[in-house]
């Protein structure tokens, strides 16, 4: 087995009940704060086709980054029902998509999950989801990422937080061998000598 990772290309968030463009671009919120909800928007460049047609296992890695807007860093306690879905795009989105349509979703691929509030970084399974990419079932635009209405305030680092190791990634597993495999053809080769 083999791990590579691939490297956020775009990432941002927005509100989604206002017009405001979120303007500090190496974080990115998530859930409800003050009665806005927040979501993300991730992009990712997807390997050549002879990676993932190998694929075992595809997982989204956010890297927390502690909060002093929400319950993430305090002791209120979190509610059960809290969760957090990620969602393929069937629009592409921009830094203005909440000022026009909303970028549709496939609602019938949603990845649900929860945060757990002791680990510093989320590790979503999004395997099914690569899968549909590569066998071009599903146009890869990107995921958008929201949490539901008892969703606690979350903050994670950006595809521009300074801490390179803690951007975004989707951390793939597939077999070690996944190089496809050269082809042998049969062949003369005659030389002559030059006779002086």
């Amino acid at each position: 087995m083999s791990v590579i990772d691939l490297q956020c290309f775009e990432s941002m968030c927005v509100s989604k009940n206002s017009q405001n463009i979120y303007t500090n671009r190496k974080i990115l919120s998530l859930g409800q704060y003050y009665g806005d909800q927040y979501i993300i928007y991730l992009y990712f460049h997807l390997l050549p086709q002879y990676y993932i047609e190998h694929l075992e296992q595809a997982k989204l890695i956010l890297y927390k980054i502690p909060s002093v807007y929400g319950r993430g860093t305090t002791n209120i306690p979190r509610q059960q029902t809290e969760q957090y879905k990620i969602l393929p795009l069937l629009d592409y989105f921009s830094c203005y998509s909440n000022m026009y349509t909303p970028p549709q979703l496939d609602v019938s691929r949603e990845c649900v999950f929860q945060s757990d509030e002791s680990r510093a970084y989320e590790e979503i399974d999004i395997t099914d989801l690569v899968n549909d990419w590569s066998n071009q079932d599903l146009e890869n635009k990107g995921m958008m990422i929201q949490g539901n209405n008892d969703s606690a305030f979350l903050q994670y680092a950006s595809d521009k937080y300074d801490v390179l190791g803690m951007r975004p990634v989707i951390r793939m597993t597939y077999q070690s061998s996944v190089c496809p495999p050269m082809s042998m053809n049969q062949c003369s080769v005659q030389v002559n000598k030059n006779e002086e």
